[in-house]
């Protein structure tokens, strides 16, 4: 059996993405995962939600960050989700969009390689019923711990990451990593060393991580139709201020491309926006075309380094998504 997660965006209702947390589940999928888009509907009430939907998939965060949540509140909150899912919950958490965060939001964002070092290892030893005495650069706690005993010791935590030092960082201390949408598989292939490089560092193996990634994914037998709707999607996660122009760059391509695309969302036409989305790049950062070419090209990003596939279906086609998946989840 083949280990396939799905992702939701916060756009959708909460009823909806419960019922369909129960179709993937139903379809033998691995693990539930909800984004967390700041301004739509939070992460957390939508993964307590599935819990009481849901019986054996596991749900996760994709993800939360420890700057709009104190990583008190972060750990209490997984503890208690993991009460609720008896003991199915799993901590995506990441530094966040700093324009998002800084100029939209007005929170102070710096030095994120620390924060989420500190961050982490504070929540594991909440979670693990430690008291925790932690004065840091961002995390300060005096001699606090939860007032209940967690149903499990240790929930994983994986951290989603994008540059070299956030990589290596993830490999160190992560249970897992959580790789961006967008990712091409020459990019896999170099953060999978950078995380190995921080493994070691933390005296551990790359055996020792999962390693995550949401895949846009598009399938449709007309091919033409499944790259057109991925595009609009590689739209929108480009979208958010500079994580468009930071992602292009890192997988090799033309980060200017950006101000066009931009224009025309600001303008509500995604259609011309999409125009701007090359071919290579669509080839390379999203998984779309026939059911075949995408089932192939599944096989690669596993082959490049992904141990858990997340698949991000394009807009209206989670169902479809979930119930053509599992002959090949269980085959």
């Amino acid at each position: 059996m083949r280990r396939i997660g799905v992702g939701f965006l916060g756009d959708l209702p909460v009823r909806e993405v419960a019922k369909l947390a129960q179709k993937a589940e139903r379809s033998a999928f691995d693990s539930v995962w909800i984004s967390e888009d700041y301004f739509k509907r939070d992460a957390i009430s939508c993964l307590a939600g599935i819990a009481l939907s849901t019986k054996t998939v596991k749900i996760g965060s994709a993800v939360i960050n420890p700057f709009t949540r104190h990583v008190g509140l972060i750990a209490t909150t997984f503890a208690t989700l993991d009460e609720l899912s008896n003991g199915r919950a799993i901590l995506g958490i990441g530094s966040g969009n700093r324009f998002l965060l800084e100029k939209g939001m007005g929170l102070r964002t710096n030095n994120p390689i620390e924060a989420m070092r500190e961050s982490v290892l504070a929540v594991k030893k909440l979670i693990a019923g430690e008291k925790v005495l932690h004065l840091g650069k961002k995390v300060k706690m005096q001699g606090v711990s939860l007032d209940f005993k967690p149903i499990r010791s240790c929930i994983s935590v994986y951290l989603a990451a994008i540059g070299p030092r956030m990589l290596q960082l993830a490999g160190e201390i992560g249970d897992g990593v959580f790789l961006t949408a967008g990712s091409t598989q020459e990019y896999v292939q170099r953060s999978v060393r950078m995380i190995e490089r921080g493994a070691l560092r933390g005296g551990r193996s790359l055996s020792d991580l999962e390693i995550a990634a949401y895949i846009i994914w598009s399938v449709s037998r007309n091919r033409d139709a499944a790259k057109k709707a991925a595009k609009r999607q590689l739209v929108l996660e480009l979208s958010p201020p500079e994580h468009g122009e930071h992602l292009l760059e890192i997988m090799g391509f033309n980060r200017n491309v950006m101000r066009p695309i931009r224009t025309s969302v600001a303008k509500g036409d995604l259609l011309k926006a999409s125009q701007f989305i090359s071919n290579s790049m669509v080839t390379s950062m999203t998984i779309s075309g026939t059911p075949t070419e995408c089932y192939r090209k599944l096989e690669e990003y596993v082959v490049s380094g992904i141990t858990l596939p997340i698949l991000l279906p394009v807009k209206g086609t989670y169902a479809l998504t979930i119930k053509m998946m599992r002959d090949y989840i269980c085959s």
